[in-house]
């Protein structure tokens, strides 16, 4: 794990990019995996679902990464009769989640999270990150903070040199406090 303190945030991240474990291949190549439909966005949440344990409370992140992670846990409660409850970041993520039969909370509810898991936009090699391109950056870093450990799912494409150059920094504007 890697700590870090920034922006009045105590986030833990737990990186799993599972094509960062794939060896040097070819472009045209696709990663080696256990099941060669699955692409990397969809091995890495499935991966990241392993870190789930029974009884826990789990933040739900939002995007296209955190889909697989969501239908992995679905599985999960099926097969294993896996108890958990989500704390979903977006409207979006509660939805999809009730659809697949994964049982929902809040903070209100649940102030401390077990875990969280949730994807990025974009990560260097010092592990900073550039989130919330999906529209839910205030409610993904609150319940990131609400966590005790959170795991940042990337898949292939989301690791750059430099932030900013290939996806445009996210800025939430929220009418609070406004007057």
């Amino acid at each position: 794990d890697r700590a870090s303190a920034e922006g009045g945030f105590r986030v833990r991240k737990t990186l799993l990019p599972a094509w960062l474990e794939c060896p040097q291949m070819e472009s045209s190549e696709s990663p080696p995996m256990a099941n060669p439909a699955l692409s990397a966005k969809e091995a890495a949440g499935r991966e990241a679902s392993k870190f789930v344990e029974n009884g826990q409370v789990v933040g739900l992140g939002t995007g296209t990464t955190i889909e697989s992670f969501l239908v992995a846990i679905a599985e999960r409660i099926e097969k294993e009769d896996l108890d958990i409850r989500g704390v979903p970041t977006s409207k979006a993520t509660a939805e999809r989640a009730e659809e697949l039969g994964i049982p929902l909370s809040s903070l209100d509810q649940d102030p401390v999270l077990d875990l969280a898991v949730d994807g990025a936009d974009e990560v260097d090699g010092a592990f900073r990150l550039i989130k919330g391109g999906g529209g839910a950056l205030l409610r993904e870093k609150i319940v990131a903070n609400s966590a005790q450990k959170v795991i940042i799912v990337i898949g292939e494409g989301k690791r750059v040199e430099t932030l900013g150059l290939t996806f445009m920094l996210p800025v939430e504007v929220i009418p609070f406090g406004n007057q």
